[in-house]
C-alpha cells in the first residue's frame, strides 16, 4: 500500500490519557522488542515471520531494523502505557520506520498488545 504523505494533511498525533510517547534511542530496543513481541503473540504473522514469534526474534529484528542503512530513528516511535506503582511503564506499541530513496519510505512491523488496540 502506498500513500504520497506530501499531498496528504497530518493532524498531529494524540495518544489518550495514560499513554506516552517514546522516541528512538538504542536503550530502548529491548522495550521495542517486547511490544513487538507481546503484538504479534498468538497472530498469524508470527507464524509466517518466525523472527516474531519469539522475544529472542524480536531482539534481533529490532538489531537489525536499527543498523539497516535505511533506518530512520525519527520515524520510530515506542508507545508505553503508564501501568501503576509496581509495574511502571510498559511497552504497549512500536512502530519503524525505514528509508527506500531520497523520495520513499516504508514503516516497519507496526505492532500494539492486543489489551491496548482501539483506543486511537
Amino acid at each position: 500500500m502506498e500513500c504520497p504523505v506530501r499531498r496528504v494533511p497530518l493532524d498531529e498525533p494524540r495518544l489518550p490519557a495514560g499513554y506516552e510517547w517514546g522516541s528512538w534511542h538504542p536503550v530502548l530496543a529491548a522495550a521495542h522488542a517486547r511490544a513487538k513481541f507481546d503484538s504479534f503473540w498468538g497472530e498469524i504473522d508470527a507464524d509466517v515471520f518466525e523472527s516474531l514469534s519469539t522475544l529472542n526474534g524480536c531482539q534481533r529484528l529490532m538489531t537489525d531494523i536499527s543498523h539497516h542503512q535505511g533506518f530512520v530513528p525519527l520515524a520510530t516511535w515506542l508507545i508505553r502505557f503508564e501501568g501503576n506503582s509496581i509495574a511502571g511503564p510498559t511497552p504497549v506499541a512500536t512502530i519503524q520506520g525505514l528509508r527506500k530513496s531520497q523520495w520513499v519510505g516504508s514503516i516497519q512491523n507496526v505492532g500494539v498488545i492486543p489489551a491496548h488496540r482501539g483506543f486511537g
